[in-house]
């Protein structure tokens, strides 16, 4: 056997075959990075299939992508199929907003979020008629109902001394530094130290709920009579403890709808027709609930004041009250910074976070000491030593007075929730006093309508203000000695042995 016969021997089938050790070793390379390609997609599909509350790490300040442990534990629970459609142009949500959402449909499958695109699939909005083209909307759905969150309302300023404000009415009003300036100088209201607050969260999570639910209350709000508007902070309380309401007229002869769970008469400028009186009357005595506010004009109102009569209540006459205890009054004695029945239902939860109450231009509410059978009444704001001025200058004392009661009759099953003042629920008073009355007001609701109990109370805004990062001169030096020296010269040193270590094989 030549030499030949046993080099051919000794390379094997290989050299049978003519393929020489660079081939060979381009082969196994091939082979390697086929292999090494199919195992990265079969990881990067299972990771995809991931949720993404494991997969997407929230690594901003303020946890903008991680939703609270109330929201989570809510989203669990739903039982339902539920429909999120972002209306955007293009149907292609921003990261942002897809990132946000998916936190949602990671904790329930039955949770689905699409984008839809409305100028090219118009059809869609033909069961939304509240719904533009022209608009950026989110539309939450079940089987049940829908509800809209415009996306523009997921961000908010809150203005010192103003309130909540807009994104764009906050843009258009800092524009110019003029109009900024001008407004400092003549309202006090500084609108540079504005913060910015994210309420993605606290707006879906009470969609979900609101559409997920079997049954929501539904309240009417009297019309016809003169009555003043919901305040825009009222209605916006109403739509988070997710609270239906439409406007009720109510003509001669009709009564209330059979569907209402409560009634909401507020501050009429005239009295009740006796029909209308007669009506509210018979809805109370099949159960019916009464939210009532009052001005000190409305207690010359006889149909009106009829209605609490019959669960032994009256106001006090005389025109509004003053309050005699300066520590009970805020910069004036007409307005009232009441004692609050922290025992109450209504009560208990917001003054235990703090919330006060406070009434301007109130009358009081006086108690029957003998009530009708079966009626219970409790005090939950009160005057400490009130009394009333009269057109000739005449007072009259009050003393220790209710301004806002709780009535019950436990043989019909009706509450009454009386506030004796209209001023305590304007937007108002909400930028100078706070949200309190607002609260007070939404949880009387709420207890009325107590076949709706809400997860949502601890939701909170996000703080989005960016907080400076400060990093000193030395630290400075040290990461860019790091990253500019340090790490790449340590890659050209490994390649270099790398080099070294092959030239030698």
């Amino acid at each position: 056997m030549n030499q030949n016969d046993n080099n051919k021997q000794k390379g094997g089938i290989a050299a049978l075959l003519g393929i020489n050790k660079a081939t060979r070793v381009g082969t196994w390379t091939v082979a390697m990075t086929l292999i090494v390609l199919a195992v990265l997609v079969v990881v990067n599909l299972l990771v995809g299939a991931l949720p993404s509350s494991w997969t997407r790490i929230d690594t901003t300040d303020q946890g903008l992508y991680t939703i609270s442990a109330t929201s989570e534990k809510f989203v669990k629970s739903v039982k339902r199929d539920v429909s999120i459609y972002v209306l955007s142009e293009g149907g292609v949500m921003s990261g942002t907003l897809q990132t946000f959402l998916d936190r949602y449909t990671s904790f329930n499958s039955r949770i689905r979020v699409k984008a839809i695109d409305p100028v090219a699939d118009p059809t869609f909005l033909d069961g939304y008629p509240e719904v533009t083209t022209s608009g950026n909307y989110i539309i939450v759905e079940s089987d049940l109902r829908h509800t809209v969150v415009d996306i523009s309302a997921l961000e908010y300023y809150y203005v010192t001394g103003y309130g909540e404000m807009d994104v764009a009415t906050y843009n258009e009003m800092t524009a110019d530094s003029a109009t900024v300036e001008a407004i400092k100088q003549y309202y006090g209201i500084d609108m540079n130290a504005a913060t910015l607050y994210f309420a993605g969260e606290k707006a879906i999570t009470a969609a979900i709920e609101y559409v997920s639910l079997e049954t929501i209350p539904h309240i009417y709000v009297l019309s016809g009579n003169g009555e003043a508007a919901m305040s825009k902070a009222l209605t916006e309380m109403f739509d988070l403890a997710l609270l239906e309401y439409e406007v009720l007229t109510l003509q001669a002869g009709e009564s209330v709808p059979a569907d209402a769970s409560c009634l909401i008469i507020n501050a009429p400028t005239y009295d009740l027709s006796e029909s209308a009186a007669a009506a509210i009357k018979a809805f109370l005595k099949d159960g019916g609930n009464l939210m009532l506010i009052t001005t000190p004009d409305n207690t010359a109102m006889p149909n009106l004041m009829s209605l609490v009569a019959d669960y032994g209540a009256a106001p006090t006459t005389g025109g509004m009250l003053y309050e005699g205890n300066a520590n009970k009054y805020v910069q004036e004695p007409y307005i009232l910074k009441p004692t609050i029945n922290t025992e109450h239902t209504i009560t208990y939860m917001a003054s235990s976070q703090g919330y006060g109450m406070i009434m301007p231009r109130a009358h009081g509410i006086l108690l029957d000491e003998t009530l009708p059978e079966g009626v219970t009444a409790t005090t939950l704001f009160s005057a400490t030593d009130a009394y009333t001025v009269a057109s000739d200058g005449s007072e009259t004392d009050y003393g220790k007075v209710a301004c806002g009661v709780a009535l019950e009759d436990k043989n019909t099953e009706s509450k009454v929730a009386w506030f004796a003042s209209l001023d305590a629920f304007t937007d108002g008073s909400y930028s100078a006093y706070g949200p309190g009355a607002t609260y007070y007001f939404a949880i009387a609701a709420s207890w009325e309508n107590d076949a709706y109990e809400s997860s949502l109370g601890a939701i909170e805004a996000l703080d989005m203000t960016e907080q400076p990062m400060n990093v000193s001169a030395r630290a400075m030096l040290a990461w860019g000695a790091i990253l500019i020296l340090i790490i790449p010269l340590c890659f050209v040193i490994s390649g270099i042995v790398v080099w070294i270590i092959r030239r030698r094989r």
